[in-house]
């Protein structure tokens, strides 16, 4: 944001979009496992697979996939990572 803006200037940009080790996601009956690197298109994407497999995990993967109905447009949520909002305190 700060670098959009124009008010703070970087010598670098180190981007992680294609560190495979932020990019995974897994599902256990009672584990996910969230990469900090997906964005929250992505993210969506395999709630709804994993929603409609049908393998009860106690509603989380159905809660997810509520909220981010409510988490930015999708141009946004198809670069925002969650680690990225993580470390930035966005909601």
């Amino acid at each position: 944001m700060e670098r959009q803006m124009n008010v703070m200037k970087f010598p670098r940009l180190i981007a992680l979009t294609h560190v495979e080790e932020l990019q995974k996601l897994s599902r256990t009956h009672d584990t996910l496992c969230l990469g900090a690197g997906i964005t929250f298109s992505r993210l969506k994407s395999q709630l709804i697979e994993w929603v409609n497999d049908k393998i009860n995990d106690g509603g989380i993967c159905e809660a997810l996939l509520n909220q981010l109905r409510y988490f930015a447009s999708t141009q946004i949520r198809n670069v925002a990572s969650l680690g990225g909002n993580i470390i930035t305190a966005s909601p």
